[in-house]
């Protein structure tokens, strides 16, 4: 299983206005700091808008903020609003196959997905905040 950019990029895209706090951040310059295509962020923002994680504040110091405090933010949310539903195999989707009664490794991918689910679910840009916090000292600057 292999996450496309629009989740990879979300979520950098969503550190960075977390990291900002109540301060409104230009798309354009979370572009210039993650070295992303603007346009490309503009994609990924407004499947963020529509879900309710950001919100947009329009005007000469116009940009974006987040909806919601990040501990209240998931990884999975994100994942999920960006790529879809989150399941490794489609058997463990909406789209169930005809062996699905007689498969015997179906219970693998269900149990795979489910765990995968559960850690993202707990995980919050609250926790990659800290996270990047603890190691920050010895990388680059926020």
């Amino acid at each position: 299983m292999k996450l496309s950019t629009k989740s990879r990029y979300g979520l950098r895209l969503l550190f960075r206005l977390a990291t900002a706090g109540k301060e409104v951040v230009p798309l354009s310059e979370i572009a210039e700091k993650e070295d992303i295509s603007e346009k490309y962020l503009e994609h990924i923002i407004n499947r963020l808008k529509v879900a309710g994680i950001v919100q947009a504040q329009r005007g000469i110091k116009g940009g974006y903020i987040l909806s919601r405090s990040p501990d209240t933010i998931s990884l999975l949310e994100v994942i999920e609003v960006l790529e879809g539903p989150l399941v490794l195999v489609d058997c463990v989707g909406k789209r169930a196959c005809e062996r699905m009664a007689v498969c015997p490794t179906q219970w693998v991918w269900d149990r795979l997905s489910s765990v995968l689910r559960q850690e993202l679910a707990h995980l919050t840009l609250d926790d990659m905040i800290r996270r990047y916090t603890e190691i920050s000292v010895h990388n680059y600057e926020i």
